[in-house]
């Protein structure tokens, strides 16, 4: 995992290196939908040419499905095509490919049946907690706009795409993905939101 992260940060710092005619542009970013569903999602942008951009995200996520508690973390490289002609980056309409890791730690209480020393059901349920490890490595393609308002200090972007992304786990116990509500956590999904930040 520590090597993901330093990868990443190394080809974002890497493509943020560049320099082209007009002055570089900054934006920090916060998704305005995931408090909603219990996750803080943040970016910095940063233009890399006239015409595109090098983005990294990282997300907090703590919330409860049902049953299920989730916590973790995810970390998102993105870089933007920006398409206006008139426009230089950050600003404009924009395609985006992004790829995305996510770690979460899951955790679930349900009944299970109670036995005695000699295997023999006693009639009774016991309350036992289950707990798991799901990895997800993944991407997706957005489509956006991003505009910049109060002389180019504030920042409004709405994007959404479709992704993919693929689950791998680690039980602890006895426990299995039947123990776990998992709503929203399929291999295709649909990846949207509306970010406001400040741009220097």
């Amino acid at each position: 995992m520590k090597k993901i992260i330093l990868l990443s940060l190394f080809a974002f710092l890497l493509l943020s290196g560049n320099s082209f005619a007009q002055d570089s542009k900054n934006v920090v970013k916060m998704n305005l939908w995931s408090p909603a569903v219990a996750t803080w999602n943040f970016a910095f942008e940063r233009a890399i040419s006239e015409k595109a951009s090098a983005q990294l995200g990282f997300a907090f996520i703590s919330k409860k499905y049902e049953n299920t508690k989730f916590s973790g973390f995810q970390i998102q490289p993105e870089v933007r095509f920006y398409l206006s002609e008139s426009k230089s980056a950050p600003a404009g309409f924009y395609i985006a490919p992004t790829f995305r890791y996510r770690k979460l730690t899951l955790s679930d209480t349900y009944q299970d049946l109670e036995y005695d020393v000699n295997g023999n059901w006693t009639g009774n349920y016991v309350t036992t907690e289950a707990k798991a490890t799901m990895t997800s490595i993944g991407g997706s393609l957005a489509i956006g706009g991003q505009w910049l308002f109060a002389n180019d200090h504030v920042a409004f972007n709405i994007f959404a795409g479709p992704a993919y992304y693929a689950h791998s786990w680690k039980f602890e116990g006895n426990a299995t993905e039947d123990n776990f509500s998992l709503k929203g956590n399929g291999n295709f999904t649909f990846r949207s939101g509306v970010m406001l930040g400040v741009a220097f």
